[in-house]
């Protein structure tokens, strides 16, 4: 094996071993993703419903 090769071998042995091997915990596999249906934002300030507080949002 070339010294190149065994360089190139020996960073992928080292970052799969940081990654950890890729493995998945069991209790992620079984949970369903986050979903947001509804996002709202209430801005700062008073509610007048005037153009001028409309126009600050």
């Amino acid at each position: 094996m070339s010294q190149l090769a065994s360089r190139a071998a020996a960073a992928a042995a080292i970052s799969l071993a940081a990654l950890g091997g890729g493995a998945v915990p069991a209790s992620a596999a079984t949970q369903p993703p986050v979903v947001f249906g509804a996002v709202q934002y209430d801005s700062p300030g008073k509610e007048t419903r005037s153009n001028a507080s409309l126009n600050a949002e």
